[in-house]
Formats: C-alpha cells, structure tokens, sequence
C-alpha cells in the first residue's frame, strides 16, 4: 500500500514536470506505464532512432541532421541508473553501426571535415573504436595536419593501454598508410 502511493506521488509529479515540457502524458496501460506526446514536442531520441533505422534501411536521408543530433554526445551520460544499462548499450551501438555505414557513403568520403565529425561521434561512443582511429587520422593528414593526426593517435594508444593492459598494435605510419 505504501509503495503503491509512492509511485502516486512520483506520477504525479512527474506528471507537473511534463507539463512544462508541452503535450506529454504519462499514462498507465495494464502494467506498463507509456510516455506519449503530440508533435509539438520535440524528442532527439526519437529523431535518431528514426534517422538510424532509415539509414539501415538504406533510404535516403539528410546525414547532416543526424550527425548534428549525434554529436550532442551520449545517452544521458550524467545518469547512471542499471536499468538504463541496455538503452545506453543499444544507442551507442546503433549510433557507431551507422556512423561507420555513413563513412563509407561515396558523398561523404569527399569530405574530410564530415569524415572527422563521424568519427568524434564515434568516439563519445566508443573512446577506443579502431576504425574511428583509423578514418580520423587519414583525415587530418590528408588535410595537412599530421601533428594533430599524431597527437590523437598518441591519446588512443595511451587509453588504450590503459584500458586494455596491451600495447596497441598498430604504428603511426600503418594507421595513416
């Protein structure tokens, strides 16, 4: 009884919160609570997913949009709760899927400065994604900037070491080669 008006409370101000944000409603159907609201609420979660599942089913999309989305960072990287364990995992999975599907798109090969902005999302996501690694320092030094490409790659093969407990193995001339 006790738990049960708890939740009561919680719902209810959940719900004042909402209000704030616009048309959202919390609404209880048999035992699952939905989080539903009308088109003038604006959700980037949402807008991913949809722009994700359009690019795994290859059609035609405004990439730009999506990397903008993106490049915000991780799923709510300031909670971390274990229930929210696995929407995180899956985001960051979906998200790094595609942005290795959109680096090998023709039009966005041609540009390297897209080609990095891929690959920094990438790395909120993943810190030590080897084709990340890969694509960016290519990137910085075809444009000319080896220094930068060196100093990334010296930055991941430190975490690297760090996180792994091996030595990286593959040499700056190999991941610019």
């Amino acid at each position: 009884e006790s738990a049960r008006n708890n939740r009561g409370v919680s719902i209810k101000k959940l719900r004042t919160l909402l209000e704030q944000a616009g048309n959202v409603f919390i609404n209880n159907e048999g035992n699952h609570w939905l989080l539903t609201f009308d088109d003038s609420v604006h959700c980037d979660y949402f807008q991913v997913q949809s722009l994700v599942t359009d690019v795994l089913r290859q059609q035609k999309i405004d990439h730009t949009e999506l990397i903008r989305i993106a490049s915000k960072g991780s799923l709510l990287p300031d909670l971390d709760y274990e229930w929210l364990d696995s929407f995180k995992s899956d985001y960051a999975s979906r998200i790094i899927d595609v942005m290795l599907l959109l680096a090998q798109k023709t039009e966005i090969r041609q540009s390297s400065n897209t080609l990095i902005a891929i690959c920094d999302i990438i790395f909120t996501q993943d810190p030590l994604n080897e084709h990340a690694l890969l694509i960016k320092c290519r990137e910085l030094y075809k444009l000319g900037k080896p220094k930068v490409a060196k100093n990334v790659y010296d930055s991941f093969i430190n975490e690297y070491s760090l996180i792994i407990g091996t030595p990286f193995h593959l040499r700056f001339e190999e991941v610019i080669a």
